[in-house]
Order: C-alpha cells, then structure tokens, then sequence
C-alpha cells in the first residue's frame, strides 16, 4: 500500500535433493573393434528416484505490514518432489569413422513418473525429456556438439495448504509447461595432461521454443560445464 519502500528480502533453500538410483541394459551393441567404439549401440534406461529430499523449507519474507514471518517457500524452491518417482527411457547412438576422427549421433527419451501424492498433499507433474544430437571428433582430443532438448512437464495435482504466498510459484495451476533448447558444446579430452579417462565438456543451450502453463518465469539460457572421469 502506497510507495514507501520497507526493505528488500532474499529467500533460498539449500540442502540434500532426492536421491537417484538407476541401471543401464544395454540391448545392442554393433561394430566397433577392440580400440574403437561400437558402432551402433541402443540402451534402456530404468531408475527410481528416492524422496531425500524436503518438501517443507521455509524461509523469511518482507510483508507490506513490515513483518518478516517464516513461511513454507513455492514448489519451484522446495528441495524434492517427496514421492518415489519411476524413471524409463531409450537411448540410441551412433558412431561412424574411425577412433580419432568421425561423426556420431543419437537420440534418447527418458520419462519420469510420480508414484503417488506426497505427505503434503500434492503430486509434481509427470516429465518427459527427449534429445537428438550429433557430433563430430576433430581429433582424438576434441570434438564438438550440436543438440536440440525437449522438455514437457505436466501441471501439479492437488495443493500444499502451507503453501500461500502471493507469487505465481506458489499456484500449482502456474506450474509446467513446454520448452525447446538448441545448445552448442565442445569436449576435450586428455589435454595438458589430463589422463586419457578425464574429459571437460561446456555447453551453452538457447531456449527456441516455451509454452509455459500461466504466468511463470522463462528461461533465458543454460550453461553446463562440467568434468567426467571414468574408471
């Protein structure tokens, strides 16, 4: 009410998210020889998601009475889904050329399921998550990618009661929706004396396409960098 600013306010959680436990059946496994990758190669992707981590993390905010109560923050901030959640899919690649120089592609589809409504009242929305990608191995050392990502997350069924505040993340109408990603990464492997099994990959993905359920907020853009060591 009226134009006096009372302050500002930052909320955040932090802690342990859910936990994910999954296995890979690899189903074919074509060409390829004994220092070369397989040629083609399909796999099914099964898991379970276990509920480690809190649905119930508050926070302070600022109200226009100039109170600072501890509330219960929005879904979107909570720290798990707080249901056991099944998670399948498919993946397929292939991998033409030889070792140190060729192209690759691929395609996956994963599902998540909620198993039942949690202990607050709610379920999360079903997920679907589909990419198709393809590369190309300049050297043996590098290589580069290109990769469109899909993402359709269903709306939540039902409602936390403690969950009130007067923001669009905390109406479950307002939640999910549809996004479209085209994004661009480089891998490099075994450089400046990396060992031959580490591998630092960065990549940078652009949202092309949202058709988001109500008001919420969009994504502006995604970068991963990260380092994978096999052993």
């Amino acid at each position: 009410m009226g134009t006096n600013v009372l302050g500002n306010f930052i909320t955040q959680t932090r802690g342990l998210g859910d936990t994910r436990i999954g296995g890979i059946i690899r189903l074919l496994s074509r060409g390829g020889h004994q220092h070369e990758p397989a040629t083609r190669t399909a796999l099914l992707n099964v898991g379970l998601s276990l509920p480690t981590g809190s649905i119930e993390a508050k926070d302070h905010i600022l109200t226009p009475m100039e109170m600072r109560p501890e509330v219960r923050v929005p879904y979107p901030m909570q720290l798990g889904s707080g249901t056991y959640d099944l998670f399948y899919g498919f993946t397929y690649s292939s991998v033409q050329g030889a070792y140190s120089r060729g192209f690759g592609w691929g395609v996956q589809v994963i599902n998540t399921t909620r198993l039942g409504e949690n202990k607050a009242g709610y379920k999360l929305g079903n997920k679907v998550n589909a990419t198709m990608w393809g590369s190309y191995l300049f050297r043996k050392w590098i290589s580069s990618s290109v990769r469109i990502a899909y993402e359709q997350v269903g709306k939540v069924e039902g409602m936390d009661a403690q969950i009130m505040a007067p923001v669009q993340t905390a109406n479950p109408e307002f939640l999910g929706g549809q996004r479209m990603d085209v994004a661009l990464g480089v891998n490099l492997l075994g450089l400046n004396g990396f060992t031959k099994d580490m591998r630092l990959a960065a990549e940078f993905a652009l949202p092309v396409y949202q058709n988001l359920n109500g008001p919420q907020l969009e994504t502006d853009y995604i970068f991963t960098l990260g380092v994978q060591y096999a052993f």
